[in-house]
């Protein structure tokens, strides 16, 4: 009996404190690797939803300014030339932007008139009335790109009805415009301007719009300060773990 229990022998403390350090390691090694995929997976993530936001957004932004000053081809269907006086238009016009002041974004707002072949839409979507004149502002408000669609009364030229504000992409920071000039009438721009120095607005053949973009979920392990240019104009300090991107588009206008 004796010389069984001699031979029963447990863990030396150095040896508990050797397998509790090699435990800990290894918990660490763990916890590093969890947290690296775990980033990997939202970076990924962040990166895919800022890139469907910005495809989408360029796309409805493309297709609705490319209506400004749209109407039927016959003018005994539609005999409407947008001769209101809309606030910031003056007779004919069919666009027109604001700059955003102390570094806040720009917006834009340009109007067209519904079709008797059904070919014209708001944001939603709808079909509008033949001859129904329609303004389309692109802004932004709470980190979204919004599309607000307005139905004008056809004497006054007052807003009678907001059909829709429809947010068209989400992680949103900024907009910075600049317009297109033909300076010589041969249907081209010459040059590019933002909205306070236009005074000719019938000149603005095309836009060209800048949008910064964010991936909406933390992908940084850490707050950055980042600072970004749009069409020459400084936007940020943005301080947060968010990861952006500008894109930008020109449209022409072909009405």
């Amino acid at each position: 009996m004796k010389s069984l229990l001699t031979q029963q022998r447990g863990f030396t403390l150095v040896e508990v404190m050797v397998a509790l350090v090699i435990g800990m390691i290894l918990t660490a090694g763990l916890i590093q690797a969890f947290q690296s995929h775990r980033l990997s997976h939202q970076s990924n993530e962040g990166f895919s939803i800022l890139q469907e936001n910005s495809r989408f957004a360029l796309d409805m932004v493309g297709r609705y300014m490319r209506l400004a000053g749209y109407r039927d081809a016959s003018p005994n269907l539609i005999t409407d030339d947008f001769s209101l006086a809309l606030p910031g238009f003056s007779n004919g016009q069919v666009i027109h932007g604001v700059n955003g002041s102390s570094g806040t974004p720009d917006f834009v707002v340009f109007r067209y008139l519904g079709s008797i072949l059904g070919a014209t839409d708001n944001c939603l979507g709808d079909a509008l009335a033949p001859g129904e004149v329609t303004n389309i502002i692109f802004y932004i408000n709470s980190g979204s790109l919004i599309c607000r669609a307005e139905i004008l009364n056809a004497t006054t030229g007052v807003v009678s009805k907001v059909v829709a504000e429809q947010v068209l992409a989400e992680g949103v920071d900024d907009m910075q415009i600049l317009y297109g000039l033909d300076d010589d009438a041969n249907g081209a721009a010459n040059r590019y301007a933002n909205a306070a120095a236009i005074t000719d607005w019938s000149e603005v053949v095309s836009v060209r719009m800048a949008l910064l973009f964010n991936t909406t979920i933390a992908v940084e392990s850490s707050d950055l300060a980042q600072n970004y240019t749009l069409l020459g104009t400084a936007s940020g300090p943005y301080t947060d773990r968010l990861r952006r991107r500008v894109v930008t588009t020109t449209v022409t206008l072909r009405n």
